[in-house]
């Protein structure tokens, strides 16, 4: 399988850590930040990758981010 190009990050306000497990809790797979370009730093704890494909239509686009919403504020 070839690697997913459609993650677009997001910097939260606080650590990425418990909106992480209560999306993927849901079955949405994002991901910590991958890159090094932040290294071990305070910024790269509050980046988490979105995966939004082309294939996605604005329903789900809608739903992705309404979930996010949900899990920040919990």
């Amino acid at each position: 399988t070839w690697p997913n190009l459609y993650r677009y990050p997001l910097l939260l306000k606080n650590s990425r850590d418990q909106v992480l497990l209560r999306l993927r809790s849901q079955g949405i797979f994002v991901d910590a930040l991958w890159d090094d370009a932040y290294g071990d730093s305070e910024i790269a704890r509050r980046i988490l990758t979105l995966p939004i494909k082309p294939e996605y239509n604005q329903v789900i686009i809608n739903q992705l981010f309404t979930a996010l919403e949900q899990a920040i504020k919990s």
